[in-house]
């Protein structure tokens, strides 16, 4: 009873918060939900789709910005190379929860996903919120 009352008040203060996925252009394709709840201890997955827009081949780099204090995964960062005959590539990226740091489950976290292209110019992102229970 008292694991769904909890369940309750953090999907309450999601819905409330009114924050979502945001994307800025078309080289991101989000797959896993904006919002998401997960228990201490567990490992959550990311999973989206880095498109290729472009007659050329894509370099650059995805970069995981995150509270470290309640989230942890390594490498923070990954070069990607996206051919034209590809245009898509599915990702996939495991985050840890701290389970010792308690003010973590306090407010959701945000992940954020960034695409950098070669020069470092941001390319795309997008965010997702997640509540630690």
């Amino acid at each position: 009873m008292k694991t769904i009352r909890l369940t309750f008040i953090l999907l309450t203060l999601l819905l409330i918060s009114g924050q979502s996925c945001v994307i800025n252009s078309d080289y991101l394709q989000p797959t896993s939900p904006s919002e998401d709840i997960i228990t201490r201890n567990e490992i959550y997955t990311i999973r989206f789709f880095i498109k290729n827009p472009t007659q050329n081949t894509f370099i650059g780099k995805v970069e995981y910005q995150f509270d470290e204090k309640c989230l942890s995964t390594f490498p923070k960062s990954e070069e990607v190379t996206i051919t034209p005959q590809e245009s898509k590539k599915a990702m996939a990226k495991e985050f840890r929860t701290n389970s010792v740091n308690k003010e973590c489950s306090q407010k959701p976290q945000r992940v954020t996903v960034v695409i950098r292209d070669r020069g470092g110019d941001i390319k795309d992102s997008f965010d997702i919120l997640l509540s630690i229970a």
